[in-house]
């Protein structure tokens, strides 16, 4: 997963992500997603995301690969609004 902060590149394990959605204890201002653009060629697609976890507001941009009857994200990159 990737972001540019204060323009620097920065990268972390997508398991961080992972952790933090598996807390019980969800942010105030609630979890939302809406899917904005997806794009399809045959076996990959690029999907973006508009997301708010809490206040915060992000878009995502995901790559995915088609493995047998579905799909598997491959990368992550992201921009906090």
């Amino acid at each position: 997963m990737s972001w540019s902060e204060n323009g620097k590149l920065k990268s972390v394990p997508i398991q961080e992500l992972y952790d933090l959605y598996d807390q019980p204890q969800k942010p105030d201002g609630g979890v939302s997603y809406k899917i904005s653009s997806c794009s399809v060629a045959e076996d990959v697609a690029i999907v973006r995301i508009e997301s708010q976890f809490g206040y915060n507001e992000f878009s995502d941009m995901f790559t995915l690969v088609k493995d047998g009857d579905g799909w598997k994200i491959i990368s992550k990159v992201y921009h906090k609004k």
